[in-house]
């Protein structure tokens, strides 16, 4: 059973900046109801926002996750989402550390992406200014 810790709510307002949660596979635990505390907006699938005049595409999963079949037909919507948006970059989760070091197959389907995973990032947000946009 999750639990959260006391003081925790707090801490997590207190870090600037919005944030959005765009559901991923383990997220559908969760009642929407408890996570819109934790979040100043919830997307079911997927979001496109502008930086710094490009497209930029949001979603737990990438184009193509190279450990798994599972998933397979949401990364295929994923890639086909990025090139019908001519988007410049996708920022996503889901492929978790492994020992492989392997981050995604997204370069497979064209895909300029960088995984925002926790386990890849140290447990600390990306910033604007460290997001690959040349």
């Amino acid at each position: 059973l999750w639990t959260l810790e006391p003081g925790f709510l707090e801490l997590w307002k207190s870090v600037p900046g919005r944030k959005i949660l765009i559901k991923g596979n383990h997220d559908l635990w969760f009642p929407e109801e408890e996570l819109k505390s934790f979040f100043d907006e919830i997307v079911p699938f997927y979001t496109i926002i502008e930086v710094k005049g490009k497209k930029v595409l949001l979603s737990h999963y990438p184009a193509r996750d190279l450990r798994t079949f599972r998933y397979r037909e949401l990364q295929k919507e994923i890639s086909e989402i990025y090139h019908s948006e001519s988007c410049s970059l996708l920022i996503h989760g889901h492929v978790h550390w492994n020992r492989f070091g392997v981050f995604c197959g997204c370069h497979l389907e064209y895909v300029k992406c960088i995984n925002v995973n926790v386990e890849f990032t140290n447990y600390r947000p990306i910033s604007e200014k460290e997001l690959p946009l040349w």
